[in-house]
């Protein structure tokens, strides 16, 4: 009887109650063989000895259980600062897929022959190749799109890089700010049919009726100054609603407005500055929003401070002067684009 509990082992899976259920079993198939008188006189002594058996059978598999139990995987916690360089002995991942989102500012961001282009888009791409270093990443698009629109998409969802906008009060916790990327210069202009206006500031051109985008920075700021602006989808319909009179002072940005009149067929001698509006001429800045995972945020921002220390983002604003080969493709691909 003794050797019959010493051979039988507890499965993982095999309850307390079902073991007792056994032994009980084991005990009484043994009794069967014994004489009367050794059964009365050693049935507490087998008792004692069932219940040890039991006990030790119970431990020893519990003993097992714990021991598989803790066969587990414990990952090392990550360093904080600097992402550490992606090592080849890791498993292979599948890369985090970032969505591009802009609207055409030339040559900061163009669109020709169905493809991205400018000196900021061409910064963004360098960036994510060299994030890949710290953490898989890849571009599934590039969207162009009216800015209401492109802030609200990058502000709700996840792994949007959102290029270029301007750094203002009411975008600051909004959004993870990973890197200036161009210049910024924003003029008043009118034209030259309009009222003759001169002012040295913006308080005395409130009566004034403005034109700019809805969404932008510029709604937002010549609001807070106490103008009334006149709305529409994209910032260059004001140059047409200037020259017809439905408008009277439009703000645009020096360094592609210059662009937009060629492309529209327009004499820049028409378009006359009234005032520069220092307080809209800052950075542009490259964001992603709060939803993005915070170790593609720290690759981004790593692979930005890399880049810009290096020059590359100067070099790539060189590359895109208004004479250079491709800006001369893209004014010639847009003056014959009707308006």
């Amino acid at each position: 009887m003794i050797r019959h509990f010493l051979s039988y082992r507890l499965p993982h899976t095999e309850s307390s109650t079902s073991v007792s259920l056994k032994a009980a079993l084991i005990i009484a198939k043994s009794f069967k063989a014994w004489p009367c008188q050794i059964k009365q006189k050693s049935l507490i002594v087998l008792w004692v000895i069932g219940m040890m058996l039991l006990g030790l059978i119970a431990s020893i598999s519990y003993a097992d259980n714990t021991s598989q139990s803790q066969l587990i995987t414990i990952q090392q916690p990550k360093k904080a600062g600097h992402p550490q360089l992606a090592s080849q002995d890791d498993p292979v991942t599948q890369p985090t897929r970032l969505l591009l989102v802009t609207e055409e500012v030339p040559p900061l961001q163009i669109q020709m022959n169905n493809q991205a282009k400018g000196y900021v888009v061409e910064f963004v791409q360098e960036i994510i190749q060299e994030a890949n270093k710290y953490h898989p990443i890849a571009v599934d698009d590039i969207h162009f799109t009216p800015w209401k629109r492109a802030l609200a998409k990058t502000e709700k969802e996840a792994n949007i890089l959102l290029f270029s906008i301007a750094r203002i009060p009411t975008r600051e916790e909004k959004f993870h700010w990973l890197g200036q990327v161009s210049p910024y210069e924003v003029i008043l202009y009118r034209h030259k049919s309009g009222p003759d206006i001169t002012a040295s500031s913006l308080e005395e051109l409130n009566q004034y009726r403005l034109g700019c985008q809805s969404g932008s920075n510029f709604e937002y700021f010549f609001s807070q100054k106490g103008f009334q602006p006149d709305t529409v989808s994209y910032n260059r319909q004001t140059i047409k609603m200037l020259k017809m009179g439905r408008i009277d002072l439009a703000p645009q940005v020096s360094n592609s407005f210059f662009y937009r009149l060629e492309e529209m067929g327009e004499n820049p001698e028409d378009y006359i500055p009234v005032i520069r509006v220092d307080e809209l001429s800052k950075q542009l800045w490259l964001v992603t929003g709060k939803n993005t995972d915070l170790e593609v945020v720290t690759a981004l921002q790593t692979a930005y401070n890399t880049l810009n220390q290096a020059g590359r983002l100067q070099a790539l604003r060189q590359a895109y002067q208004p004479n250079s080969d491709v800006m001369k493709s893209y004014r010639v691909s847009k003056q014959s684009t009707a308006y």
